[in-house]
């Protein structure tokens, strides 16, 4: 039979296998170390931009059709 001090050693190298896994593991964006991922000034300014531009976009477009609805009319796009 195994004795004390090996059931506590092996018991002890299970606890540190499974107690250093990933626990952000599933997580988009966010490393290992925790950390989140950083984009350059350029690209996040870029990535703005084209987010804002098509919130624009589908704003005039709704309010081309409600002008349309409303007046009956033809509305040029």
């Amino acid at each position: 039979m195994i004795n004390k001090s090996k059931s506590f050693f092996l018991l002890t190298c299970l606890f540190l296998l499974f107690g250093c896994s990933n626990p952000y593991k599933g997580f988009k964006g966010v490393e290992t170390k925790g950390m989140k991922k950083k984009k350059l000034p350029s690209q996040q300014l870029r990535d703005d931009y084209d987010k804002a531009s098509k919130k624009m976009v589908r704003a005039y477009k709704k309010e081309q059709k409600k002008t349309k609805r409303r007046l009956g009319s033809e509305v040029k796009e």
